[in-house]
């Protein structure tokens, strides 16, 4: 949520140039990192899912090794392992971020095939996405009668 306040801050200065004014990145470093947030986004989801799935099944940690089909990047199929009800938004917006979690930073060029278009993503992107952080997030040790606190950043 940091990456996107300044992304957001840069966005808004830009949009306050007059006509005609000559800008560089230099000026706005932040406005071209959706791609790092839509990374960061995703890796935190990813994490989360892969929490849910071994706190529902701690056999997928055995002995500190992930189990061998929460090795991957496909948030969707991690959302099934971790037993979670998506709406149509939310599995739109994991496909997205496996796509970006994979390409974004990792990856610059690829190594088969066609690398995916950079991201372009909204605020409402970035508010789907802090809702659905913050419903795994409260998940995570509900079922043990335990309360997980996060800091929430605007």
């Amino acid at each position: 949520m940091l990456i996107w306040a300044e992304i957001k801050s840069d966005l808004e200065q830009l949009s306050r140039m007059p006509e005609g004014a000559q800008v560089g990145r230099e000026q706005f470093p932040y406005a071209g990192l959706g791609g790092v947030f839509w990374l960061n986004a995703g890796l935190a989801l990813e994490n989360l899912l892969k929490g849910l799935a071994i706190q529902y099944e701690p056999i997928l940690a055995d002995d500190g090794k992930l189990a061998r089909r929460l090795r991957t990047h496909n948030l969707l199929r991690l959302s099934e392992f971790a037993t979670i009800r998506l709406s149509v938004s939310e599995a739109f917006y994991l496909s997205i971020a496996t796509e970006c979690v994979i390409w974004e930073g990792r990856y610059p060029a690829p190594t088969t095939g066609r690398k995916p278009e950079s991201s372009v993503f909204s605020e409402g992107d970035v508010l789907t996405y802090r809702g659905l952080f913050d419903s795994l997030a409260r998940q995570i040790d509900s079922d043990n009668g335990r309360t997980i606190t996060y800091e929430r950043l605007a």
